[in-house]
C-alpha cells in the first residue's frame, strides 16, 4: 500500500470516527429525558368555562422502577348526539424517566408509546352515550399528537364554532404547540404546531402554554352537557440532571 493510499485510509478513517461521534452527541439528549417529582402547574383555559374534570397521568410501577409519563397527544371522540362535538378525551402517553429513578438497562432511554390510553385515565362525558369499550372505538375519533420521540406537548388552543354562548360551544379542534428536548432539562421552541379539526371548527381560542423546561403531564377538562367546552395542560419541570 502507498503511502498516498494510507493517507486517504487515514483521512477516511477520520471522517467515520468524525461522524460516529457526531452521531453519538445527536442521540445523547435521549438519555437524560427525566422529570422532577413535584412542581406541577397548571396552564389556563383554552376555550370556555364549565365544569372541571383533571386527567392526570399517573407514575408506572414495573420491575421495580417508575417511569413517568408525558403527554404527547390527544384523541377527541365525537358523538351526533351534541352536533358532533368533541364529548371525549383520551391521552398518547410516552414514558419518561424520573428524577432519582434509574431505568433498567433493557429499557429504551426513549420509552414506549400508548396511543390512545382507552384504559387508562381519559374523559368521556355521559352524554357520549353509554361510551364504553368497544363503544369508544366505534365513534367518530380524531387524533393529533408530536411526530418526533425527542418532542413534547408544551401547549395548546382549542377551536369551536363560532357566535355562540359558551352553553353550546363545543371543541371541533386541537392545536398541540410542542417543543424539542436538547438535553440538560432544556427545550427549543421550534415552533412546531400539530392540528386536528372536524366540522364546525370556525373560532380558535387564545393558546395556553406551559412554563419554561416543562411539558404536559395531564390535562384539565371544561364540559357541560355531553360537550367539552375547553382544555387546559398540566405541566411538570424536566430534570436538568444537576436538581
Amino acid at each position: 500500500m502507498t503511502k498516498g493510499t494510507w493517507i486517504r485510509v487515514a483521512l477516511s478513517l477520520g471522517g467515520m470516527v468524525t461522524l460516529l461521534a457526531l452521531v453519538i452527541v445527536m442521540g445523547s439528549p435521549a438519555d437524560a429525558q427525566r422529570l422532577r417529582r413535584g412542581g406541577h402547574t397548571w396552564t389556563g383555559i383554552s376555550g370556555f368555562t364549565g365544569e372541571v374534570t383533571d386527567v392526570v397521568l399517573p407514575p408506572e410501577e414495573r420491575d421495580g422502577h417508575t417511569y413517568g409519563r408525558a403527554v404527547i397527544g390527544l384523541r377527541a371522540t365525537f358523538a351526533p348526539a351534541n352536533g358532533d362535538g368533541a364529548c371525549g378525551l383520551f391521552p398518547c402517553a410516552r414514558e419518561i424517566g424520573i428524577r432519582g429513578e434509574a431505568p433498567p438497562s433493557e429499557t429504551p432511554t426513549v420509552g414506549h408509546e400508548e396511543f390512545p390510553m382507552l384504559e387508562g385515565p381519559h374523559f368521556v362525558d355521559g352524554e357520549c352515550g353509554a361510551a364504553t369499550p368497544p363503544r369508544l372505538e366505534q365513534l367518530p375519533h380524531e387524533d393529533v399528537r408530536v411526530t418526533s420521540s425527542y418532542d413534547y406537548v408544551t401547549g395548546i388552543s382549542v377551536c369551536t364554532q363560532q357566535g355562540v354562548d359558551s352553553a353550546h360551544a363545543t371543541v371541533r379542534g386541537i392545536r398541540l404547540f410542542t417543543e424539542r428536548y436538547e438535553g440538560g432539562g432544556q427545550l427549543e421552541r421550534t415552533g412546531a404546531v400539530e392540528q386536528m379539526v372536524t366540522v364546525g371548527c370556525e373560532q380558535w381560542h387564545t393558546p395556553q402554554s406551559c412554563p419554561d423546561e416543562t411539558v404536559a403531564t395531564g390535562f384539565r377538562v371544561h364540559h357541560g352537557e355531553g360537550r367539552v367546552r375547553g382544555i387546559g395542560l398540566r405541566c411538570t419541570p424536566l430534570s436538568s440532571g444537576q436538581d
